[in-house]
């Protein structure tokens, strides 16, 4: 063929690397990098706040979590108590553990947590949309945290703006 004869003439190491060159067309769909870590914002801060949750704290909060478009997947107003987790426990998904320390009771926050931090590709048993690439959309989850006993907080109520 005419190929083969314009390689004939290079050199052998030549002639590998030109049959080594290799040519990608890339249509990129999704984006994130491990290093990203949970954004908050905070939406209310009650006055006196002077403790804070750590690890190992047991919590009581409220939540909406939905995807960066604002499409709810999950809301614990739905089971009708607030959810119970003990900080660093492993019992929440890693964004929503690391992004509840810190609060306030009736502190209100909105946290943003990154595909990695959060559900992953599993797509959270079945409660989320599947990935549309290799990696599902950040989620944004707006929480409020209760005492134990439920003082300091209005707990059945929701967000402002569809938030829980």
């Amino acid at each position: 063929s005419s190929g083969r004869s314009l390689l004939l003439p290079l050199p052998l190491p030549l002639r590998l690397l030109v049959l080594a060159s290799l040519v990608f067309h890339v249509l990129l769909i999704d984006v994130h990098n491990p290093k990203d870590t949970v954004q908050l914002e905070t939406l209310e801060l009650p006055p006196g706040c002077v403790r804070r949750a750590v690890a190992g704290d047991f919590m009581r909060y409220h939540y909406n979590g939905s995807l960066m478009d604002g499409t709810l997947f999950d809301s614990s107003h739905d089971y009708g108590d607030p959810q119970e987790a003990t900080l660093g426990a492993n019992k929440v998904i890693e964004g929503l553990d690391t992004g509840l320390q810190g609060m306030c009771v009736g502190e209100r926050w909105q946290l943003v947590v990154p595909p990695h931090l959060a559900h992953g590709e599993s797509g959270g048993e079945g409660r989320l949309p599947a990935a549309p690439g290799p990696h599902p959309p950040a989620l944004r989850s707006p929480a409020s945290l209760s005492s134990p006993r439920g003082a300091g907080c209005a707990a059945a109520a929701r967000l402002p703006g569809g938030g829980g």
